[in-house]
């Protein structure tokens, strides 16, 4: 059959303050490492902020160089496109109306005697 139920022994006076106190001290100890966690968290976010404001200025002065760059780049192309011009431009000037007048009969006289016609060629 079953063994009796016995009681449990008696605990000595000092045994509950003693239990007391270290459950008072793991609390502190919770609570100081809730702080120094919140700590942590904290700095780690301010540390974050601080690397992302730097890494905004990084982007920052790279997207101005880049517009810098594509600017100066811009204008060097336009001052070469205006001097082809220019430079076209001034070759055109130099041909006498009897040497525009020879090319411009040769071309009509190359498209009429085009074998599809000069309405082919549209």
């Amino acid at each position: 059959m079953g063994q009796p139920v016995s009681s449990p022994p008696p605990h000595a006076p000092g045994d509950l303050e003693a239990l007391l106190e270290t459950e008072r001290a793991l609390s502190e100890r919770v609570t100081a490492a809730h702080a120094e966690a919140d700590a942590i968290v904290a700095a780690a976010r301010d540390e974050v902020a601080r690397r992302e404001a730097g890494l905004d200025a990084e982007l920052a002065a790279a997207r101005q160089e880049v517009e810098v760059r594509l600017a100066a780049e811009r204008e060097r192309r336009i001052a070469s496109v205006r001097e082809e011009f220019r430079r076209r431009t001034a070759a055109w000037e130099t041909l006498g109306d009897d040497r525009i007048e020879r090319a411009a009969l040769a071309v009509v006289a190359a498209l009429v005697a085009a074998p599809d016609g000069p309405a082919e060629r549209q």
